[in-house]
């Protein structure tokens, strides 16, 4: 893992291997948390996370950011059980939202950016509030227009082969265009 690219595709084959265990486990809820706990994969997914944190602040990767971002947002919305994500570090998470803070900040942010982080925001407005002591984050999410929503959909294709993040947006992408059918 020296480059930054291959550093990222080392995650994602990571995350496409941690994930598949998650999906394929069977039984009750208790009873997946408990294989998921005992195959280590919570403990996979907090590595993942630090590493893409570490990619995001200290190289400025913008993709890390939105990854690192994603996992820790789905953490807190989410069943463990769906996901094999749960209790990242909140000194982690609280990096990761002062980072995004401050590429809001500046204006540094990608349309695709704004359009996951309206997502999450409409979603969920207490995982921002709750972590975030600044309320640019908060007052981005509310003043950017809901068109931006429905206008700039990116591709399916565009999620491949990015981890989990990947997997849920080709999901939620599929889900409006069935809504248009």
């Amino acid at each position: 893992m020296n480059t930054k690219k291959g550093m990222m595709r080392d995650l994602t084959n990571e995350e496409n291997r941690i994930f598949s265990e998650v999906i394929c486990a069977k039984g009750t809820q208790e009873q997946i948390v408990k294989h998921l706990e005992e195959n280590n994969i919570f403990e996979a997914y907090r590595q993942i996370h630090a590493h893409y944190c570490e990619l995001a602040i200290s190289e400025n990767n913008l993709e890390a950011l939105k990854r690192a971002l994603f996992l820790q947002w789905e953490a807190a919305t989410d069943q463990p059980h769906n996901t094999g994500l749960r209790n990242f570090n909140i000194g982690a998470q609280k990096k990761i939202l002062n980072k995004l803070n401050e590429i809001i900040t500046n204006g540094r942010e990608d349309n695709e950016l704004s359009w996951m982080l309206i997502h999450y925001y409409d979603i969920t407005h207490s995982y921002f509030n709750d972590l975030s002591s600044s309320a640019a984050i908060k007052k981005y999410c509310e003043v950017k227009n809901d068109d931006l929503w429905h206008k700039g959909i990116p591709s399916i294709d565009s999620f491949k082969e990015r981890g989990q993040m990947g997997f849920y947006w080709i999901g939620q992408i599929l889900k409006i265009f069935h809504a248009f059918l």
